[in-house]
């Protein structure tokens, strides 16, 4: 899953903030074992949103990911440079974004991260 794809999935040439913060979520929650997270029930995408929302109360944009990996025990996320620097260098605006909207966000990326699943079974099955 990369950057293009995303861009032909969402049929967009451009993609804004909002998008390019999905796509960081999805791509950190397809990284998540699921299994040693979620416990007694309890829903993947609440533990997520919860996450997130937490991580959210960080000064930058790369706090921000680095605290929202940790509290998901994700060691490592492959992100093309040119979206972090986007989102770090409007970090302020970013991250109260995300503060604001994180249902929302986290709804949009789990949206994205089954597009994008279905995309990768697709070229697989070829």
């Amino acid at each position: 899953m990369n950057i293009q794809v995303v861009k032909e999935v969402l049929n967009k040439q451009c993609l804004d903030l909002e998008d390019l913060i999905a796509y960081i979520l999805a791509k950190v929650y397809s990284r998540v074992n699921w299994r040693r997270i979620v416990r007694g029930g309890r829903d993947p995408l609440d533990v997520f949103q919860h996450r997130v929302l937490f991580a959210s109360y960080t000064n930058t944009f790369s706090n921000f990911l680095e605290r929202l990996c940790r509290s998901l025990n994700v060691q490592s996320v492959r992100i093309e440079c040119e979206v972090l620097d986007v989102l770090n260098r409007e970090s302020g605006k970013v991250l109260d974004y995300i503060r604001q909207n994180s249902i929302y966000l986290v709804v949009k990326a789990y949206d994205l991260y089954k597009k994008l699943r279905e995309v990768k079974k697709g070229d697989e099955r070829k």
